[in-house]
């Protein structure tokens, strides 16, 4: 009970130094749920497959220790803050019903890994590592405390490099091996990053989505197991980059900003001319 008020004490603490308009978006393993918010944006679909390929490992490393005995068999429950927020933080308290990260920015799985050993070794002891005020010296603190922490708690745990497949559409897959993520077609590599829009099909032809900067973005069409077209054009996100909203049609594909009008379409593919036009 006393842990269950402190972790209550704690978000109270941190909710109004984060006061903002905050989208919460979830992924849920067997072992693990995680929230990731982001300031007035949805977090994108491939971010979305890399924390679940991410969670699932986790999940992997924490049934191990609780077959050894070293961990209760309880949920772990993590919530993101946007990396744009100036508070940073990195709470760990566990509860009789679970263990609860909450943290600033978005982990990595050697992160993710950490957070396990920490409860395996500190047992019920909690994590505090915050900014009461806005402070360079509450700043300073904080940084360190979290640097010491993640220079403690280094797991050792080999991850499985054979490619897991978190995504599928006919021949197409999407990847996870080496801590990021990748395409696979006919089950072979292919050289187009995962980092935007995951694909559609149109009859029997396929968008892939190469979102690099916003200077320099690239839809790829693909025939088989070939491009057959590349076209750029570029567009502000205004923010944090999100998935673009897409409608497909029989002959067309409409492209427009995540929340945009559906007639006022950013750039439009034709099959039929394999074309692509950008809106005026």
């Amino acid at each position: 009970m006393k842990r269950s008020l402190s972790l209550i004490l704690l978000l109270f603490i941190l909710c109004p130094l984060y006061a903002t308009v905050e989208v919460d978006t979830y992924v849920h393993t067997d072992r693990v749920s995680i929230c990731l918010s982001l300031n007035h944006a949805t977090a994108p679909e491939h971010v979305c497959l890399l924390y679940k390929a991410r969670l699932e490992i986790m999940g992997e490393y924490i049934q191990q220790k609780i077959n050894t005995g070293q961990l209760e068999d309880k949920r772990f429950k993590i919530y993101c803050s946007d990396p744009v927020m100036p508070m940073i933080h990195l709470i760990l308290i566990q509860d009789k019903d679970g263990y609860y990260i909450q943290m600033y920015d978005f982990p990595s799985l050697q992160d993710l890994l950490a957070y396990v050993d920490y409860f395996v070794q500190a047992g019920q002891k909690p994590f505090e590592a915050y900014m009461e005020e806005r402070s360079e010296e509450d700043y300073e603190k904080c940084v360190s405390m979290i640097e010491n922490f993640y220079k403690k708690y280094i797991p050792a745990y080999d991850v499985d490099s054979f490619p897991r497949e978190m995504w599928q559409l006919d021949h197409i897959q999407i990847c996870y091996a080496d801590e990021k993520l990748h395409y696979r077609i006919y089950d072979e590599v292919f050289p187009v990053p995962v980092n935007a829009n995951l694909p559609v099909k149109i009859q029997d032809r396929y968008l892939l989505f190469d979102f690099r900067t916003e200077a320099d973005r690239i839809i790829h069409v693909l025939e088989g197991n070939r491009i057959i077209k590349t076209f750029s054009f570029s567009f502000a996100d205004y923010g944090h980059p999100q998935d673009l909203r897409i409608n497909i049609y029989p002959g067309w594909v409409n492209i427009n900003y995540p929340h945009g009008d559906e007639k006022n379409w950013l750039v439009s593919y034709s099959y039929n001319k394999n074309t692509f036009y950008k809106n005026k």
